[in-house]
C-alpha cells in the first residue's frame, strides 16, 4: 500500500476527482480479482458474493468511508501526519477486540494505547494553527474505521471478504460523483490514477481482507504499519517533501513503542513456552 500516498501527492486533482476515479477503478480491479478467486474456488461470481452477507455489505461500505477520509487527509495534511495517526489501528484493533470479541488484551498494550494517544496529540499539536487539523481529523477518523473492519474480518474469519471490497470503491465513487471532475481520465493524470486505483489499492486491501483469517486483527495492523515507513519515504525521495519536526517525533515514539510492545509479548510468549515445557 506504501505508493498510494506517493501517487495521489503526483496527480494536480482535487481530492473529490481522486476519491472517485480511485473507487471507480478500485471497483473494477476488485472485480477482476474476485473472478480469479471464482476461478480457483471452482465456483461461481454469485456464489462468492452471497457468501458474505450483510456483514460483507458492511465491510464495503465502511471500507468505501474509509477510502474517502485517507483521500481527503493526504490532501490537507502532510503525508507523514496521515501515515504516522494510522498507525494507532492496531492499537483501536486491540481494544475493540477485546470489547466485541472478548479477546484478552495484555497490560502492555494498555500502556501502549495511552502513549499512542500522547503521540497522536503531539502530532496533532503541529497543525493545529493550520488548515492540517482537518486532515489530521480524517486520518484518526480512517484508523478507527480501519480498526473495526478488521475486527469485524476477524470475527468473521469463517468468510473469505474479498468480495465485500467490490462494492467499496462503488460507495466511495458514489458518494462523490457529483464533485467530480469526470474528464480527468482523458489528462495527464490517467497513468497515474490506473496504476493507483486499478493495480496498487485492490491488490493491497484485498490481501488485507484476507489476513485476519490467520492472524489477529491487532498484528494485521501491526504489519501494515510498514506503510507509515514507506510511504513518507517514497514522497521525500520523489517530491522533497520532508515531514514536520512533531511529526517525526510523534511517529518514532508511536513506532518505538509499538515495536516494544510486540517484542515485549513475543517475549513474554517464549518464556511462557519454556516454563511450561517438562
Amino acid at each position: 500500500m506504501s505508493p498510494d500516498v506517493l501517487l495521489i501527492r503526483l496527480m494536480d486533482l482535487d481530492h473529490w476527482t481522486i476519491a472517485f476515479w480511485r473507487g471507480v477503478l478500485t471497483t473494477i480491479g476488485m472485480l477482476a480479482i474476485v473472478s480469479i478467486l471464482a476461478r480457483i474456488q471452482r465456483t461461481s461470481l454469485r456464489t462468492l458474493f452471497v457468501s458474505v452477507g450483510l456483514i460483507g455489505l458492511l465491510v464495503g461500505v465502511l471500507s468505501g468511508i474509509n477510502n474517502l477520509l485517507f483521500i481527503v487527509s493526504v490532501t490537507h495534511t502532510h503525508a507523514a501526519n496521515t501515515l504516522v495517526i494510522l498507525t494507532a489501528t492496531p492499537l483501536f484493533a486491540a481494544v475493540f477486540s477485546r470489547i466485541f470479541l472478548k479477546d484478552r488484551v495484555p497490560p502492555e498494550t494498555w500502556v501502549a494505547s495511552v502513549v499512542a494517544l500522547v503521540a497522536i496529540a503531539f502530532v496533532f499539536s503541529g497543525s493545529l494553527s493550520t488548515s492540517g487539523s482537518l486532515g489530521d481529523l480524517a486520518a484518526l477518523s480512517a484508523a478507527i474505521l480501519l480498526a473495526t473492519n478488521l475486527t469485524i474480518i476477524r470475527q468473521q474469519r469463517g468468510r473469505l471478504m474479498v468480495p465485500a471490497l467490490v462494492g467499496s470503491g462503488a460507495v466511495t465513487a458514489l458518494a462523490v460523483a457529483p464533485l467530480a471532475d469526470m474528464s480527468a481520465m482523458t489528462g495527464s493524470e490517467a497513468p497515474l490514477l490506473v496504476v493507483n486505483g486499478l493495480v496498487v489499492v485492490p491488490l493491497a486491501l484485498a490481501l488485507l481482507m484476507v489476513a485476519p483469517r490467520y492472524i489477529s486483527a491487532p498484528d494485521t495492523a501491526l504489519i501494515y504499519l510498514l506503510e507509515t515507513v514507506l510511504g513518507p519515504f517514497w514522497v521525500w525521495v520523489a517530491l522533497g517533501e520532508a515531514p514536520p519536526t512533531t511529526t517525526v517525533i510523534g511517529g518514532s515514539v508511536l513506532i518505538v513503542t509499538l515495536a516494544l510492545r510486540h517484542w515485549y509479548q513475543n517475549s513474554y510468549r517464549h518464556l511462557a513456552t519454556e516454563g511450561a515445557s517438562p
